[in-house]
């Protein structure tokens, strides 16, 4: 049930009560996507993963081909079939009614073709664990982009695609938290909000899980209690979430100060490289950024995936994850929405100026004769 919880939700999808099939009439066709996924070891840019799809609608059936993915890989972002088809299912149903009670005329109507050894339908003994947690949304992002050119009423941008997953692990030489917590090491693990893209006639969310998965980021009071950490920021970060008509969600950004003595920081996240895009005019997120900052004043950066860093007490971590792409042309934005993200820290002045094409005073009103004229010399 957690699986599909959020759907209705997150993209507010109408229900179709013609009584005749979604697509029929108005969207039969072959729908082309394709996506990077970013690699599970450190390398170049061209190391990135591609990942592809052809979707086929024809009167009540859809057939999902994802012929011409890479081949499966080194390192755990391989996906068994199964993954595969519940992130194609998932999508179906968020297109189509997500109120439908999951039965076997759900399925029957769809066709899935991954190709056997590829990294959406991986044989042993490739590494999965990041398969269901970061290539899984990623799948779902694309063919919610890829299904725009189809139905543009049904899909949102892309979000931040990503579970986000950080683990500080080392050992715990706080006495008394041993004894209560009955363990010589302390191993937490987080996942991170990030940015959900814009909706057809709605702004994104801003700090949200995402698609499959229905865990949330770990409280400050309950981190703070069992683990050797400090949670100092825990925040939505300004101009994160991609610029449009409808404004793309926020990212939302911890930091954590480091109370081990000595201990190792993993992270497994996506969109390290390739930046959620925005639909129709609307722009893109921002990318995930990480961190490690030492009492001394060095600073070092940690990537995506493939790295363990050790980090020491008074170190400050930072996990931002993506932010999310926007829907539709921004300067279509109404001005008073544009005042109301800067009022509310979503947006900063300068955004909203250069990029919204909205001038604000210095009381923070909207002014309209300079706003006209900023949106009239973009148009140009």
């Amino acid at each position: 049930m957690c699986l599909f919880f959020g759907i209705a939700v997150l993209l507010h999808v109408k229900r179709h009560s013609s009584g005749r099939p979604l697509f029929r009439g108005r969207a039969n066709g072959t729908y082309y996507g394709e996506d990077f996924i970013e690699p599970a070891e450190t390398g170049t840019p061209s190391d990135l993963i591609p990942v592809k799809v052809a979707i086929t609608i024809a009167g009540d059936t859809i057939t999902f081909d994802y012929t011409g993915t890479a081949r499966q890989v080194r390192g755990g972002i391989n996906c068994p079939f199964s993954v595969t088809c519940n992130s194609t299912w998932f999508t179906v149903k968020a297109i189509t009614d997500p109120a439908i009670p999951i039965n076997q005329g759900c399925y029957r109507p769809v066709k899935i073709v991954a190709p056997k050894g590829g990294i959406l339908n991986c044989t042993f003994p490739a590494s999965v664990v990041s398969g269901n947690t970061e290539t899984s949304p990623r799948v779902i992002g694309m063919l919610l982009t890829a299904l725009a050119q189809a139905i543009p009423d049904r899909v949102i941008a892309q979000s931040y695609d990503s579970a986000c997953s950080a683990i500080i692990s080392g050992p715990d030489l706080d006495a008394a938290r041993r004894r209560a917590m009955r363990r010589a090491s302390a191993a937490f693990m987080d996942v991170h909000a990030g940015g959900m893209g814009a909706r057809p006639t709605q702004d994104g969310v801003n700090g949200i899980r995402v698609y499959v998965g229905d865990t949330g980021s770990q409280s400050v009071e309950q981190t703070e209690q069992a683990f050797p950490l400090v949670i100092e920021e825990w925040s939505l970060v300004a101009d994160t979430g991609g610029t449009g008509e409808w404004r793309g969600g926020n990212t939302a950004r911890r930091i954590y100060r480091v109370g081990y003595d000595e201990a190792t920081l993993s992270i497994a996240c996506e969109r390290g490289r390739v930046a959620p895009a925005g639909l129709f005019g609307g722009g893109g997120g921002s990318l995930f950024t990480a961190s490690v900052h030492s009492p001394d004043g060095t600073t070092r950066a940690v990537p995506a995936k493939g790295s363990s860093e050790i980090v020491h007490a008074g170190d400050r971590v930072v996990v931002q994850p993506a932010g999310s792409g926007g829907y539709g042309d921004p300067h279509r934005r109404d001005p008073e929405r544009v005042r109301a993200d800067v009022l509310d820290g979503y947006v900063s002045r300068e955004v909203a100026r250069a990029l919204y094409g909205v001038a604000l005073t210095d009381d923070l009103a909207v002014d309209a004769g300079t706003t006209a004229t900023l949106r009239r010399t973009a148009a140009v």
